[in-house]
């Protein structure tokens, strides 16, 4: 659409975009829709800026239009409008834009009930409404969630504009208002129809119209003299690499798979005996290949009720042998809570976590005090269940305060609240719920319940606190600590 130094600008930029390198590496459309998307790009300006027509690009243009619409409903909107500015563009080569329109509509129709279908339903439900913040916060998720990056490429922008008019440099009028027609379309549209049928529009989604603000980035980058050029790619391009390794950790904490971290931890550790909660095929999958010696001593938690589950851990105990456990998201949720009740009414113990990985936390027991308690991610698959836990878990006093946090892992918008309730047997003393904040969008957004003891004054001992995520998205971590209370300002944290 511009020139090669532009193109080879936005390929960069786009390279170290966070979001493309994400996706890239997870079993989703998204890779092959960017690679659908940017060809259609890439023959729109063959057609339309270098006047390059023959049957080989109408072909091209079918394939990758088609491609686009098979591969995601926003891969596919993102042709839409290069379809259509085809007709602004090029009024007389109609009939061949016509004919290739009705090709790809006739190799899209076996895909049309499915369509329908899903277009009748209610979208995503874990999603919320997005509101007028989410265009911050997807500026923000482009610019590798560093508002310092974003200024530090507006001022090569800017810089590259002023050179324009310094050198009397003609800008490309039509393909600036083309490429900012192709990036809004897909966010207008998914944030209109989300707001007024269902929830579907996500950060991930507008992946497949990058291309074209990187585009024009790329364009207002490279029209300086060659060696400002070169100075600046080296300066956005290396930041933007620091912003991957070191601001959002992705070679340290995203991109390893939590099992293999998990087994190449127990080969350090081979003293200790672990008992495992994890899909059997993946676990002794990396069983084979970093511990082909067996030095790792472990059992599965393969128990079918809660009696045969104390019962091993009574064996265990009476052997002095105190093992350490790996948990996986997919593990029942009332294991955690069965744990520390059976060590503290014991009080044998207290459980204390070492994270590896992305996913995978390792609980053991110590012999102090329980002061700080973690409970284990959200699980994955299906929909989690409340969390029970008695308040001398946590050796609270009277005026203590117990915190519950919820720290949600995606950046997009969902709707739910965050619930907690304290009963002595069957009776509430107390309840109290948190709405989460679905207008941020914002990643790592914390949702805090406090629960000042000084304030319920019929809580026991052992009252039960019962936790809650009311939402159908049911990722996360969530976390109960105690804080201690000041007793002359009853109740109030230190």
């Amino acid at each position: 659409m511009f020139n090669t130094a532009a193109g080879i600008a936005s390929a960069a930029f786009l390279s170290i975009q966070y979001s493309g390198l994400f996706w890239s590496q997870q079993i989703r459309p998204y890779a092959f829709g960017l690679f659908f998307c940017t060809g259609l790009l890439w023959i729109f300006s063959q057609l339309v800026f270098a006047k390059q027509r023959n049957k080989k690009q109408y072909l091209l243009l079918i394939l990758f239009a088609v491609g686009a619409a098979y591969t995601h409903y926003f891969s596919g909107l993102f042709a839409c409008p290069i379809l259509l500015v085809l007709f602004w563009f090029e009024k007389n080569q109609i009939r061949h834009y016509a004919i290739s329109i009705a090709l790809i509509v006739v190799l899209f129709t076996p895909h049309f009930s499915v369509t329908l279908h899903q277009l009748q339903s209610a979208g995503l439900q874990w999603l919320g409404k997005p509101t007028p913040a989410f265009f911050i916060a997807h500026l923000y998720e482009i610019f590798n969630h560093s508002w310092l990056w974003f200024i530090l490429i507006f001022i090569f922008i800017l810089n590259g504009f002023f050179a324009s008019l310094k050198y009397k440099i003609p800008i490309p009028q039509k393909q600036i208002i083309v490429a900012i027609i192709l990036f809004l379309t897909p966010l207008f549209v998914g944030y209109f129809y989300s707001v007024t049928r269902s929830p579907v529009l996500q950060h991930s989604v507008l992946l497949f119209s990058m291309p074209p603000l990187m585009l024009i980035v790329g364009y207002f980058c490279s029209i300086i003299p060659m060696r400002i050029f070169h100075l600046q790619s080296m300066i956005v391009i290396s930041s933007g690499i620091l912003l991957i390794v070191y601001g959002r950790k992705h070679y340290s904490v995203v991109s390893k798979e939590a099992y293999s971290s998990a087994v190449r931890y127990m080969v350090k550790d081979t003293q200790s005996v672990f008992l495992v909660d994890a899909p059997k095929d993946i676990f002794e999958y990396y069983l084979e290949k970093y511990d082909p010696e067996n030095k790792i001593h472990f059992e599965y938690l393969d128990f079918r009720n809660r009696a045969q589950f104390i019962q091993k851990i009574s064996d265990f105990q009476n052997n002095k042998i105190y093992p350490r456990f790996l948990l996986s998201s997919g593990s029942d949720p009332a294991i955690i809570p069965l744990l520390e009740e059976l060590f503290n009414s014991k009080k044998c113990s207290h459980l204390e976590t070492s994270w590896i990985g992305a996913e995978i936390p390792f609980f053991h027991y110590k012999g102090h005090n329980l002061k700080y308690f973690i409970i284990e991610r959200f699980n994955l698959e299906y929909r989690y269940k409340p969390i029970d836990m008695h308040l001398y878990s946590l050796h609270p006093e009277q005026n203590d305060v117990v915190v519950v946090k919820y720290l949600k892992n995606t950046s997009d918008s969902i709707s739910g609240e965050l619930q907690c309730n304290l009963r002595n047997g069957n009776t509430y003393i107390d309840w109290r719920s948190e709405k989460l904040r679905n207008d941020s969008g914002y990643l790592n957004e914390l949702v805090i319940l406090p629960l000042k003891l000084a304030d319920i004054p019929s809580w026991k001992p052992d009252s039960k606190l019962t936790i809650k995520l009311e939402s159908a998205y049911q990722r996360g971590v969530l976390n109960v600590s105690l804080v201690k209370g000041n007793p002359y300002l009853y109740g109030v944290p230190d």
